[in-house]
């Protein structure tokens, strides 16, 4: 029976890590082209990619473009965020990358909270919670049907609050609600700011029920830190996890790969 390989991984814009911490952290060259090579040996079916560079209110990316192409895969959507801070002319976001034949693609908006949540930065400006969004696909790999989720969670660290407050249980709740996956198996991917504490504690209404298990933990997935940000969740019932690992990237996280079969 074959498996499903899916790498999830954040190319900090196609940038080259050269070392620190947010928001001092500093680049080399912009060299895309690093990543693939680094992934394309892994053979992946979907890939998930955090920090791609968007060219327009569209989504279009030829940064993504490139990269699909280059890993051989047949599909890509995107996701738009924030402006790029390293390229102002653009904005950043996510991307899935997949081998399959897209039946549905959808962009969730994340809840947040209803209250207004604010910090000053290091350079004295203020900082605002910005919306942000899910990047959902469903599609046919191996003549069976599978969701595919990325999103990348609101940083709460960064207004001197925790994911696991209670003020924020709503809002974890009507999120587990929008990844509910019923009875299609489902892979979610993603980046939860959950600095600080783990997942399961940060956002135990994740795993009540068993709706979701970890593929992979690790001691972090950060460039020298100590958090797990980036995980990888999957529907046991529905699927079974074969193998899964921490790979090195040129990024400031490291990525992380895991491979499923069906049940």
């Amino acid at each position: 029976m074959q498996n499903i390989r899916i790498i999830h991984a954040n190319i900090l814009q196609g940038f080259i890590f050269d070392g620190g911490s947010y928001p001092a952290k500093t680049v080399q060259e912009y060299n895309p082209g690093k990543y693939t090579e680094i992934l394309k040996p892994f053979v992946p079916d979907i890939v998930s990619l955090h920090e791609v560079l968007i060219d327009d209110q569209n989504g279009t990316s030829k940064q993504v473009e490139n990269i699909k192409n280059q890993l051989n895969l047949k599909h890509y959507a995107t996701s738009k965020s924030e402006k790029s801070w390293f390229r102002p002319d653009k904005h950043y976001g996510s991307a899935l990358l997949i081998n399959g034949v897209t039946i549905h693609q959808e962009t969730i908006k994340l809840p947040k909270p209803k209250e207004n949540i604010e910090a000053i930065g290091p350079d004295g400006s203020i900082w605002v919670l910005h919306e942000k969004s899910a990047l959902a696909i469903d599609t046919r790999i191996l003549s069976r049907s599978v969701k595919i989720i990325s999103l990348h969670y609101f940083p709460f660290h960064h207004f001197g609050r925790r994911l696991d407050e209670k003020d924020f249980e709503d809002i974890r709740k009507e999120l587990v609600s929008i990844l509910d996956p019923g009875d299609t198996p489902t892979i979610v991917v993603g980046d939860f700011n959950n600095k600080g504490i783990v997942l399961a504690k940060a956002f135990p209404e994740l795993f009540d029920n068993n709706h979701f298990v970890e593929a992979i933990k690790v001691k972090t997935s950060i460039k020298g830190g100590k958090d797990q940000l980036d995980h990888i969740l999957y529907t046991p019932d529905s699927i079974e996890l074969i193998h899964a690992e921490r790979i090195d990237i040129p990024s400031d996280h490291y990525g992380l790969l895991a491979d499923f079969r069906f049940r």
